[in-house]
C-alpha cells in the first residue's frame, strides 16, 4: 500500500499596508544588527585561525551560508584580505579555504574595514534586452570595418551579423574611424639609412 504524502504549508498572512512602513524599519535594524555581528564573527574567526592555523569552522561557515541570501562574496573577499587564509579552488569540488603562510595577520587593520564594504554589490538596473542587442551589433559591425582592429584577427562573419540586424531591423552602421584610427591605417615608409 503506497503511503500518501502530504506537503505542509505554512500560513502566513501579509502585512497590513499600515504596518509596512514599521516592519520594514525593523528589517533594516536587524539587517544592521546582523552584519554587525558577521562582522565579531570574521574578526574572530580570523584570530583563531592565525592561533591555530584551522581554516575548517570557517568553512563550514561558508558552506552553511552560501545560497542563504548572505553577500558570502563580500565575506570571502574579507577573510581572504585580512586573514591569513586563501581561497583554493583546487581543494573538493566547491573549493576550500587554507592557510595562506605568506599572509599576515593585522586585527587593527581588519577592524577598520567592515566586511560589507568589499565587493559591492552592482548598482539596481532594469535590463533593456533590444539596447543590449543594438549595442552588440554596433560592436560586431564597428568591429568589422576598423582595418586597425580587424587585422588582429577578429572572427566576425559580417553575413550572421548582417542576419541579425535584417531580422531585428536595428539601423547599424559603422562609425566613423577616430583619428587615432586613422593614423595607424595611414601606409608608413621605410626609412634606409
Amino acid at each position: 500500500m503506497a503511503r500518501k504524502t502530504v506537503a505542509k504549508v505554512a500560513a502566513f498572512a501579509l502585512i497590513a499596508a499600515g504596518s509596512l512602513d514599521k516592519e520594514m524599519k525593523s528589517i533594516v535594524t536587524a539587517v544592521g544588527k546582523l552584519d554587525e555581528r558577521i562582522q565579531l564573527y570574521l574578526l574572530s574567526e580570523l584570530a583563531h585561525i592565525n592561533e591555530h592555523k584551522n581554516p575548517t569552522r570557517l568553512n563550514s561557515f561558508f558552506e552553511a551560508m552560501t545560497g542563504k541570501g548572505a553577500r558570502v562574496t563580500a565575506m570571502s573577499a574579507y577573510v581572504q584580505k585580512f586573514g591569513t587564509v586563501k581561497f583554493d579552488e583546487t581543494k573538493g569540488e566547491k573549493g576550500k579555504f587554507v592557510i595562506d603562510n605568506g599572509k599576515v595577520w593585522d586585527l587593527e587593520a581588519a577592524k577598520l574595514v567592515k566586511w560589507y564594504s568589499l565587493k559591492p554589490e552592482q548598482a539596481l538596473r532594469s535590463f533593456d534586452l533590444e539596447a543590449e542587442v543594438k549595442k552588440i551589433l554596433q560592436a560586431a559591425v564597428d568591429r568589422a570595418a576598423d582595418e586597425t582592429r580587424n587585422e588582429a584577427g577578429d572572427r566576425i562573419d559580417m553575413s550572421l551579423v548582417q542576419k541579425l540586424i535584417d531580422a531585428t531591423g536595428f539601423k547599424v552602421e559603422p562609425k566613423a574611424p577616430t583619428k587615432k584610427a586613422k593614423a595607424n591605417t595611414t601606409d608608413t615608409q621605410k626609412v634606409e639609412a
